[in-house]
């Protein structure tokens, strides 16, 4: 018998970018820097669960109303990449936005042969306002 796991909660779409400082990083002084995307994924814990775990054998049902935004059909797209069953998914022109918790952003960024993660949490207050409250932190690896 297979297992099976029901994912409902908040998914988001992790922005991952990649930031490189051609003319070297000099500590206290603002470097010039260039980024770009690397790459957007389903995120967020319930995203992660329904994406992770059909690797090892167990199949995932997310249960998700998204929007035809270019991000909430992403969602419904990665879902089905990596593997959920997305039966209960479904996107359509009224729904709220996908991402509406929250928008992780996170910068790889490169100096002198050593590499750091900085993971940004973007929260949405307001959706049709645009507007975002930042946290930071810092992880080095």
């Amino acid at each position: 018998m297979m297992k099976t796991c029901i994912c409902a909660g908040k998914f988001a779409l992790d922005i991952i970018k990649k930031r490189t400082y051609p003319e070297g990083f000099v500590i206290g002084k603002r470097n010039k820097f260039v980024e770009e995307l690397f790459k957007e994924c389903i995120g967020n814990t319930c995203g992660n669960v329904a994406t992770i775990l059909p690797y090892l054998g167990v199949q995932t049902f997310p249960i998700a109303h998204f929007d035809t935004s270019e991000q909430g059909l992403k969602l419904t797209s990665d879902l089905k990449h990596y593997g959920a069953d997305t039966r209960f998914v479904l996107n359509t022109p009224k729904a709220a936005p996908p991402c509406l918790s929250a928008f992780t952003s996170v910068t790889i960024i490169q100096v002198s042969g050593y590499e750091a993660i900085v993971s940004t949490v973007l929260i949405r207050v307001f959706p049709s306002a645009r507007t975002f409250v930042d946290v930071t932190r810092l992880q080095h690896f």
